[in-house]
């Protein structure tokens, strides 16, 4: 049985909805772009590991072999590295041994396929590099051509001095083994740091003693001593485009006997300034690590709580404001039309106020009962040959008309025709689709300003738009504390936003339950079982009067289902019926002949599989449907956490794609 109950809301019903949702749409993407630290470059990409091997070789200079894995989002010629020439705190020049420049592709098994140096290399080109200079800074390009979606792993050897440095009592390592210009973030960097004169030296590394080391940059990062190698280790799961990781270590001069000390730095003491300064970026640190997990932890709980303090407020409102009154009328049975509302305006308000295909289908049988309209004798066909019922306008002057009639008639027969089948109304976007909206709205307008005029209708919008707004608020500051936090709040972030989807769909569904509305629906409730009893029990109804054939109408407004309502209609002496229609047609349904033109929309015709009832609900349904389819982001050196503070290191530089 075909269920007039089911309403699909028109355009014009959905838009509180629509555009308190789309309000929260645009938050969130809003928010999300504001979480971003920086936009997506051109050519985006990621680097998923990082390992560097460096070596501080025994005249100081620093052999430096670095593995990046690229992963592309888009095809490229190549990547690039930078690294800056720059002066130690010593005076003394920092900058790469282009000589000893090397390079290479490395795939998965570990075997390297080299790149030739040229002096220019062309977009396009492959197996080659070029080395440039250019502001302050060495640019090394890697050419090697890749598709979208597709990884690579390259190698970069290179000598760079000037980033260890000799004093009175100590040799010193400063390097920015990450620097801050990559344009994309640098994820799983490792570095190893080995000393090539340490076993020369016969001079062993003490760690806590001579041989410390410390690194700067995300709080995340470790860093590890091994006295017996010796080496300094360095870990950081992610190194953000703009930030660095640098690494200090002080180890004996003797490990670096070609080094001699530049100027003044032969009589200067610099473990104690060294100890010093990092006593100063630890403090920092766990002051900032401090603050991190107060974050957390104060946040977590908020990020749980304001949702859930949300939701309560919202139920509470709901349940303590939008009940329903309790009506007058508590009869069990109502042997007469309920109201004189429109039947348009009845089925919106026992449809919780939303203007459906119900309201529609009730507006064209009440046009029908009084002569407005009537069913043609020939059923459209399409080019498929699927036949269509059609209706005939019989009374053009209604079309002018200001109210819910008017409105029908003009979006059923447009372009003032007086002949118009539901097959076209289904389709009514495949012309002008801003006429089709206009139209669609302007019924569901229609219904809807009846419905305030009576009082069926309560407006809650303020309580929606301040339960959108907050809702929109908290999911922002939670998606910029999950950011903040590196995704430490995760868990209480995805618990606050199931709580605030739960509050925000209490709040948009809410409705106020006027004393009228709450009155209607009793009398109709009432009116809707005797009609339901009636047709189960065989009661006769009398439908030899202009009311008895109007209680049909409202029947189907009420919500009374289409087998009850031909079972209704069956019933009716036919003589006396068709009498009472005051019209000579008869259409037929079987054997069986029944008054035309109102009892025609319960039963198929003309070889239909659907009756009129049905199909004109369906037509409804397909244009709204059509019609909105068409309108419409560590202080003592021994190992430890990084510390924050640093950047006097030499090196750095960043690097991309091309």
């Amino acid at each position: 049985m075909h269920d007039m109950n089911v309403s699909i809301p028109a355009r014009a019903a959905l838009r509180p909805i629509v555009t308190r949702t789309l309000a929260v749409i645009a938050c969130l993407v809003a928010a999300c772009a504001l979480a971003a630290l920086t936009p997506l470059s051109a050519e985006a990409y990621e680097m998923p590991r990082v390992c560097i091997e460096a070596t501080v070789l025994e005249d100081g200079a620093l052999h430096v072999e670095e593995e990046r894995t690229f992963a592309f989002d888009d095809e490229v010629n190549g990547v690039f590295w930078t690294i800056p020439i720059a002066s130690n705190e010593q005076g003394r020049p920092s900058w790469v041994d282009v000589a000893s420049l090397s390079a290479a592709i490395v795939d998965e098994g570990g075997a390297e396929r080299a790149l030739e140096r040229v002096g220019e290399a062309q977009p396009g080109d492959d197996g080659v590099f070029t080395v440039t200079e250019e502001d302050d800074a060495i640019r090394i390009q890697l050419f090697s051509p890749h598709a979208d979606d597709t990884q690579a792993t390259f190698r970069l050897s290179y000598g760079l001095t000037g980033a260890v440095m000799a004093w009175a009592d100590t040799a010193e390592l400063y390097w920015k083994f990450v620097g801050p210009d990559w344009e994309e973030s640098s994820e799983n960097v490792e570095l190893t740091v080995r000393f090539a004169g340490a076993d020369a030296s016969g001079e062993d590394g003490v760690v806590g003693e001579n041989f410390r080391a410390w690194a700067h940059g995300p709080l995340e990062g470790e860093v590890a001593l091994d006295g017996a190698v010796p080496s300094v280790t360095a870990t950081v799961p992610r190194v953000r485009d703009g930030e660095y990781a640098e690494v200090r270590v002080v180890f004996p001069r003797s490990w670096v006997p070609g080094l001699a000390p530049v100027g003044d730095a032969a009589q200067t003491e610099r473990m104690d300034r060294v100890l010093s300064e990092e006593a100063g970026f630890a403090e920092d640190a766990n002051a900032r690590r401090a603050q991190m997990q107060a974050l957390i932890s104060v946040g977590s709980g908020a990020q749980i709580a304001l949702p859930a303090v949300l939701l309560v407020v919202v139920a509470a409102y709901r349940i303590l404001c939008c009940r329903a009154p309790k009506a007058d009328f508590q009869q069990e049975y109502l042997r007469e039309v309920p109201t004189d509302a429109h039947p348009a305006t009845v089925a919106a308000s026992m449809d919780d106020g939303r203007v459906g295909r119900r309201s529609f289908v009730v507006t064209l049988m009440k046009l029908t009962d009084e002569g407005v309209i009537d069913v043609s004798d020939h059923p459209a066909k399409d080019a498929a040959g699927e036949a269509s019922y059609r209706l005939v306008l019989r009374d053009p002057a209604r079309l002018a008309e200001s109210g819910i009639d008017g409105a029908a008639l003009r979006l059923f027969f447009r372009e003032d025709a007086q002949l118009a089948s539901f097959a076209a109304l289904s389709t009514c976007t495949s012309g002008d689709a801003s006429t089709a909206e206009a139209l669609t709205s302007g019924f569901t307008d229609a219904v809807e300003r009846d419905l305030k005029v009576r009082g069926l209708v309560a407006s809650v919008d303020t309580f929606k738009s301040v339960a959108t707004v907050a809702a929109a608020v908290l999911f922002c500051a939670s998606l910029i504390l999950a950011l903040a936090t590196d995704g430490a709040t995760l868990l209480p972030f995805g618990i606050g936003l199931a709580l605030t989807i739960v509050a925000l769909v209490i709040a948009l569904t809410a409705r106020i339950v006027t004393r009228e509305a709450a009155e209607l629906r009793a009398r109709c409730e009432a009116f809707r079982h005797w009609i339901e009893r009636a047709a189960r029990t065989g009661e006769a109804v009398d439908f030899d009067s202009e009311e008895g054939r109007l209680m049909l109408v409202y029947a189907s407004a009420v919500g009374v289902g289409e087998g009850a309502l031909r079972r209704l209609v069956a019933q009716t002496d036919e003589s006396s019926a068709h009498a009472a229609a005051g019209v000579a047609d008869v259409a037929y349904a079987g054997v069986a002949s029944y008054p035309y033109p109102l009892m025609w929309w319960f039963w198929p015709h003309y070889g239909m599989h659907a009756s009129p009832m049905r199909d004109a609900s369906d037509a409804y349904g397909s244009a709204v449907a059509s019609v909105a389819v068409s309108a419409g982001s560590p202080a003592a050196g021994t190992g430890g956490g990084f510390s924050f503070g640093g950047g006097g290191g030499v090196g750095g530089g960043g690097g991309g794609t091309f």
